[in-house]
């Protein structure tokens, strides 16, 4: 039962009916649900004032006297449920729970999660605009003559909900190019790395007619845990994926045999080359495997978004939403922004606008 439809009634005959039948057949404690003010989705574990007392608790007195409800008041009336009848009370407390509307986020927009302290949000954040953008084009009609309007209400509408999102919006953003790598970046900064392992850390490439030979290919034993694989970038950088040079050489060693004398240049020019060339094919295959990663997790994500819809507007027992708008979009927002005037004055969006696009967007 929730906890406000007990405490605004400060009157023990009431709450004796209330709990009658709980406590005639023997139950001797509350559960109850977070007392704290709630957010606009009404749920109890959603805080929007981790500091005040949810007002809907307040009797016609309080409001008539124009105060909120206390914790004194909230002991008031679990001291007269244990005293008199025996019914112990304890509550959850969730003060992490945050609404949207907080106005604590306003005031300490870095305690939440978001695409600047958290970027491994930032893909998922475009994410969470393109469904957006979805929804405010279906409320504007540019869909319609492909049969989806604001009523959605079939399957042939999900499906066409589903085509356009996977056909006309989610190309825009390339969000698999946050988990690649620069295959040329990598392999101009790998060849640097090859020359001064071999010449030094002061040899350039073009000037090593003259620079020494520290050491060669073969004065290295194969190691059986070197491997090239992509490291995720961290800030989550389009194409920004790296690889740990040291490990890719010895895999490299172990994959591509040195033939030559050890001072022989032109066997290590070669060598050098043959070993570029391997990179190569390594890293085009590792981007190939992640664009097959991604592409699988979006039509995952893609096909949730449409089981949600499903619910809510086909299912005999979900809400059955009428309409798609901006107030019931076609996908529940997971970031919360300027686009419903929300907090951190545009945490996300800048962001949003400083990520490194290599291409144009426009929302």
């Amino acid at each position: 039962m929730r906890c406000e439809k007990i405490v605004s009634v400060h009157c023990t005959k009431t709450l004796v009916l209330l709990f009658q039948v709980s406590i005639e057949s023997g139950y001797n404690m509350i559960h109850w649900t977070p007392i704290q003010e709630l957010g606009s989705s009404r749920s109890a574990y959603s805080l929007a004032n981790q500091h005040r007392i949810n007002p809907s608790f307040r009797s016609a007195a309080m409001i008539e006297g124009g105060r909120d409800c206390s914790l004194a008041d909230i002991a008031t009336v679990v001291d007269e449920l244990r005293t008199e009848h025996g019914v112990l009370s304890i509550t959850d407390i969730v003060l992490n729970h945050t609404a949207n509307e907080s106005v604590w986020l306003t005031e300490h927009p870095e305690a939440a999660y978001n695409c600047s302290n958290a970027p491994w949000l930032r893909p998922a954040f475009l994410l969470d605009r393109l469904f957006w953008h979805l929804t405010l084009d279906i409320e504007d009609g540019r869909w319609s003559d492909q049969g989806l309007t604001t009523v959605v209400n079939t399957e042939q509408h999900l499906d066409t909900a589903r085509r356009l999102f996977t056909a006309e919006y989610l190309p825009m953003v390339k969000l698999e190019e946050f988990y690649l790598c620069d295959e040329s970046a990598l392999i101009e900064q790998f060849e640097h790395h090859l020359i001064c392992f071999i010449y030094g850390s002061d040899a350039k490439k073009g000037n090593l007619d003259d620079a020494p030979i520290v050491q060669h290919p073969a004065s290295v034993s194969p190691s059986k845990g070197g491997k090239i694989e992509l490291v995720q970038d961290a800030q989550y950088r389009r194409f920004g994926s790296s690889i740990d040079f040291n490990s890719a050489l010895h895999a490299i060693i172990t994959d591509v045999k040195y033939v030559g004398e050890p001072d022989d240049r032109e066997a290590l020019g070669r060598w050098i080359n043959f070993a570029l060339l391997h990179l190569e094919k390594v890293l085009k295959e590792q981007n190939d495997r992640v664009r097959s990663a991604i592409r699988d997790h979006l039509a995952s994500a893609v096909e949730n978004v449409i089981k949600g819809a499903r619910y809510e507007r086909l299912d005999s027992g979900g809400p059955k939403v009428p309409k798609v708008t901006r107030k019931t979009p076609l996908a529940t927002q997971y970031f919360t922004d300027e686009i419903n005037g929300h907090h951190n004055k545009g945490t996300n969006l800048v962001i949003f606008k400083q990520i490194h696009f290599q291409l144009t967007i426009y929302f």
